[in-house]
C-alpha cells in the first residue's frame, strides 16, 4: 500500500510519499503519488490503478468547477470514483477496484479519504500519513518533533517518508516531497 504524507505549517502544506509501484514480485521505484489537479493535489496509495488513471486524466479534472472547499474536494474525489468505475476493466480478481486511501490537500486544508470514501480533515492535527508504511511516518515525525525540534519542515517531511522507505517493504525509493504555499487573499484598502 505505500505512503502518501501531509504536514501543515503557517507557510503551507508540504506533501510527501515513496515511490513504489508493485506488480506482484515487479518493483517500480520512481512513481509519483501526488497529482495535481488545479484545484486541489491529490495523494493515492493502495491500488494504483487509481493513480494511473488520475495521472493519465488530469485534463478531465482540472475542468470539473466549484471545487472550493470541503465540498468541492469530495465533489472531486467522487468524480474520481465514477471515473474509475466507468472505465473499462474496473475489477481486479473479481472484486471492486477501490482499495485505494486518498489524501486531499487544497485552499489551505487537508483531508483524509478512506478507502470507502470517508473523509477525515486532518489540518489541525499538523502531520498526517496514509498507507502501510504510515505507522514509520508518525514515529519519525513525534520522534523528530521530541528531539530535533529546528529542523525545517522540509528536512522533517523527508524524513518521514524515509523511515518509511528503510522499515516498510511496501515503500521504495527515494522520498518524493513538494511544498504547496498558503495563498493569501490581499484585502482591498
Amino acid at each position: 500500500m505505500t505512503v502518501v504524507a501531509t504536514l501543515v505549517t503557517p507557510e503551507g502544506i508540504y506533501l510527501g510519499a515513496d515511490r513504489r509501484e508493485s506488480d506482484g514480485f515487479v518493483y517500480y521505484d520512481n512513481l509519483t503519488k501526488w497529482h495535481n489537479l488545479g484545484h486541489f493535489w491529490v495523494g493515492v496509495c493502495g491500488n494504483m490503478r487509481v493513480g494511473n488513471l488520475l495521472s493519465d486524466n488530469v485534463k478531465f479534472f482540472r475542468k470539473i468547477k466549484d471545487l472550493a472547499g470541503l465540498c468541492g474536494s469530495i465533489r472531486l474525489v467522487l468524480k474520481e470514483h465514477d471515473f474509475v468505475a466507468s472505465t473499462a476493466g474496473n475489477r481486479a480478481n473479481g472484486a471492486p477496484l477501490y482499495g485505494s486511501a486518498y489524501m486531499v490537500v487544497g485552499q489551505g486544508r487537508s483531508w483524509w479519504v478512506g478507502s470507502d470514501f470517508a473523509y477525515t480533515d486532518v489540518t489541525d492535527r499538523g502531520f498526517w500519513a496514509e498507507g502501510s508504511g504510515s505507522a514509520y511516518a508518525f514515529g519519525a515525525y513525534h520522534m523528530g518533533k521530541l528531539f530535533c525540534g529546528d529542523g525545517s519542515s522540509a528536512w522533517v517531511m523527508e524524513q518521514c517518508i524515509q523511515a518509511a522507505v528503510d522499515h516498510d517493504t511496501s515503500c521504495g525509493g527515494r522520498p518524493w516531497t513538494y511544498f504547496v504555499p498558503n495563498v493569501a487573499k490581499k484585502s482591498r484598502s
